[in-house]
């Protein structure tokens, strides 16, 4: 399961705030150490499991070990994984994601997975042969099995890193929503988190003052553009996101709904103006010198 640490998470507000911070990067930190740590476990598990399998008739090896007698009881997505499925791949093609599910699915996978191997393998090609060394013994995978390996590792990868991309916003929304409000000095009283009564469609953080103000928090860079312009949909009045368009600001202006792009040097006097429209008292912060104090509030680090 993907999970941020407190440290990660203040490293990425940080960014967040910063002059010419980049947040991105920290994630992409992440995502490579994560995924070199599973695929070398992986690895070992290979290994282990060919080691047993070796008087099994090629490639059951893998169904019998890899997969229905993968240690620690992994998941049902993780099991999905080592067969070379991700898990919302077999939610959208079984509508579910049981164990007994996820095991079907898995075995069907892998089986016309070795299909298209062997049809690839009719005509010429690369000799692909992975060797794996486990206390001094190497361990050699066929072509067939070295496909496989690598078709699952390649899955887990892609599968981790949109998992960690998801989770940055529901992990960083609210306490980067906090931390500029401690920042401005507005009163404790006048924020918080969002709750389900707060409207039909949720948001991600509450400013109060002469009203409610529904507020979205958008980190998807300017690669996904698309997600600012998502806001009017739920209701929200204010959007803080790490980079706005200039086709979004005019979206958005056009909407009457408020916006502060982190990315833009004029962060804190934008934030300064939203806060004073919606008649919520504030101080404007000179410099970041109190963040890391507010960090050890809002994340601490023991």
């Amino acid at each position: 399961m993907v999970t941020l640490s407190n440290s990660t998470k203040r490293q990425i507000i940080h960014e967040l705030l910063m002059d010419s911070g980049n947040h991105r990067k920290l994630i992409l930190d992440a995502i490579n150490r994560s995924f070199l740590e599973m695929a070398l476990a992986f690895f070992g598990e290979v290994a282990n499991a060919k080691l047993k399998g070796l008087d099994v008739r090629v490639d059951d090896w893998y169904v019998e070990e890899v997969l229905r007698k993968a240690p620690k009881s992994p998941s049902n997505k993780e099991l999905g994984l080592r067969a070379g499925l991700a898990g919302k791949t077999i939610k959208n093609l079984y509508g579910s994601q049981r164990l007994d599910v996820v095991i079907d699915a898995s075995e069907t996978n892998l089986t016309s997975l070795r299909g298209v191997i062997d049809e690839l393998l009719v005509s010429e090609g690369p000799e692909i042969v992975l060797t794996i060394k486990m206390h001094g013994i190497g361990i050699d995978l066929t072509v067939s099995e070295s496909l496989v390996v690598i078709n699952a590792i390649a899955v887990m990868r892609h599968s981790m890193s949109g998992s960690y991309w998801a989770k940055l916003g529901t992990a960083i929304e609210s306490p980067l929503m906090k931390t500029l409000c401690e920042l401005f000095k507005v009163n404790p009283e006048q924020y918080r988190k969002s709750k389900p009564d707060d409207g039909e469609f949720e948001v991600d953080f509450v400013l109060e003052g002469d009203k409610v103000y529904r507020s979205e928090v958008k980190l998807n860079g300017p690669g996904n553009p698309e997600s600012v312009t998502m806001a009017p949909g739920r209701d929200a009045d204010l959007v803080v996101a790490d980079w706005v368009s200039v086709q979004n600001a005019d979206a958005l202006d056009k909407k009457g709904i408020s916006w502060v792009d982190l990315h833009a040097g004029d962060r804190f006097e934008r934030f300064s103006a939203v806060l004073s429209s919606f008649c919520i008292p504030h101080q404007t912060p000179s410099n970041l010198d109190a963040l890391d104090d507010i960090l050890d509030t809002i994340l601490p680090l023991t």
